[in-house]
């Protein structure tokens, strides 16, 4: 925006031209998405950050919750302990928001503009599928 130039259809994001002026509007969350590629045995997940916490959705996998504030280096697995479960709720909840808001769906299919072959897991509600 600044330049005058047009940005491409495959980059995603928002202008920072607001950020200069107000930071109304922006997010306090940070979206986490990865990809598996052929021969990589790391599987599809997505996730959010906060200021406060780190959830992470793993396909075929366990879900991750880090207390920040508490766990700094993310050491203590807090998903599925009692403890956190309205948190975790909350960020699963953000998180799904998020994933419709910028990619219009929850499922991990090749976003626009991702390069080189890749393979991809799908997921319903954020929940591996069979």
């Amino acid at each position: 925006d600044i330049a005058g130039v047009e940005a491409p259809q495959t980059v995603d994001g928002e202008s920072l031209i607001n950020l200069f002026n107000s930071a109304d509007g922006w997010r306090d969350e940070l979206l986490l998405e990865s990809w598996r590629k052929k021969g990589n045995v790391r599987a599809p997940w997505a996730g959010i950050v906060s200021a406060s916490y780190k959830y992470i959705v793993n396909s075929g996998d366990i879900n991750e919750l880090y207390d920040l504030t508490a766990d700094p280096f993310e050491l203590q697995n807090r998903a599925g302990s009692s403890q956190y479960t309205a948190i975790e709720e909350q960020l699963s909840s953000r998180l799904t928001e998020i994933l419709l808001e910028v990619r219009g769906s929850t499922s991990f299919s090749q976003p626009k503009g991702v390069r080189g072959e890749t393979e991809f897991t799908r997921f319903s509600s954020l929940q591996p599928q069979d």
